[in-house]
């Protein structure tokens, strides 16, 4: 089972309090430290096919980083115009962690409010 749980388990991703106030965003991404996997880009995605803008996305590259870590970034204006999206109730977010030298991404979606919940906890 401890194999089939490294293939198939998703790093978890949890959002932390940015030091870049309302354009920033922190997140740690707990993947297992034997992996040799470097990361180093950040996209967030808003589908939002009810309100406008009906999509958004902002992508972000970040020095290496392999095992676990956390990573805090300005994102500048493109957060903040998902962030004051109009009609979103019934739209997606999808963050994704990804690795440009091995082709490995980890995706992981959110519905909205869900997404907001979790931003307004930190």
């Amino acid at each position: 089972m401890g194999r089939l749980s490294f293939i198939f388990k998703k790093p978890r991703l949890t959002f932390n309090k940015s030091s870049h106030g309302t354009q920033g965003f922190a997140f740690h991404f707990r993947v297992k430290s034997s992996s040799q996997i470097k990361y180093d880009r950040f996209k967030i995605r808003h589908f939002n096919p009810f309100g406008t803008p009906v999509q958004s996305e902002v992508l972000k590259a970040f020095s290496d980083k392999q095992g676990p870590f956390a990573q805090d970034m300005d994102l500048g204006e493109g957060l903040k115009q998902i962030l004051a999206a109009k009609n979103a109730d019934r739209s997606t977010v999808q963050i994704e962690i990804s690795s440009s030298q091995d082709g490995v991404a980890f995706q992981y979606d959110y519905n909205w409010k869900k997404f907001k919940k979790k931003l307004s906890s930190i």
